[in-house]
């Protein structure tokens, strides 16, 4: 892979790397409101994603969902609520909305925040409901935000 360049911004770090022969890219995110870093990789069909993610996986050894949620049920903050949202499979999971409506309502306006932000990078209709019942009673303004913007977003791609 040839490396394509970085983009900073004021919430992350983004690096990129492009094999132009399999269409595939790759980029790493380095997440500077929840310290999270994570892979986002693009490939162009089904079978170039799998052998890619093969290969990435037999390198790099990620961790298993079930450790992620594991470390955020002993631990919820906004780190390890990050990181179970940034594996989540593209669909619902009941396991992922449990998770994320209960932050939702955590005494910690950062782990708050985190939840509605996370709520919408998934986008799941699911999410709705708790993402408005936690507006209704949030006062702090900067988790309002985050849940005006997830709401949106979901507004948006419906």
């Amino acid at each position: 892979m040839e490396f394509t360049g970085k983009n900073e911004t004021l919430s992350h770090m983004k690096w990129s790397w492009a094999d132009r022969t399999t269409q595939t890219a790759l980029h790493m995110w380095d997440d500077y409101r929840t310290q999270v870093k994570y892979l986002e990789l693009v490939a162009p069909d089904c079978g170039t994603m799998g052998k890619s993610r093969d290969a990435l996986t037999a390198t790099l050894k990620p961790p298993t969902r079930a450790s992620l949620f594991a470390k955020a049920r002993k631990r919820l903050d906004r780190t390890n609520l990050s990181r179970v949202v940034f594996s989540a499979p593209n669909e619902p999971d009941d396991e992922t909305i449990e998770l994320v409506t209960e932050a939702l309502a955590s005494d910690s306006p950062y782990v708050r925040e985190a939840a509605a932000y996370g709520a919408g990078v998934l986008g799941w209709a699911a999410l709705r409901t708790p993402l408005e019942q936690a507006l209704a009673g949030e006062k702090d303004d900067k988790v309002i935000d985050s849940l005006r913007a997830s709401l949106e977003l979901m507004k948006r791609g419906a």
